[in-house]
């Protein structure tokens, strides 16, 4: 997986309340 797909994903998540979720299985 590419950093750049990763920094893109992160910067979602934190814009999403969903993304504590991701963050928690990632």
């Amino acid at each position: 997986v590419h950093a750049s797909l990763i920094l893109a994903v992160a910067a979602l998540a934190s814009a999403s309340s969903v993304g504590l979720d991701l963050r928690a299985v990632v």
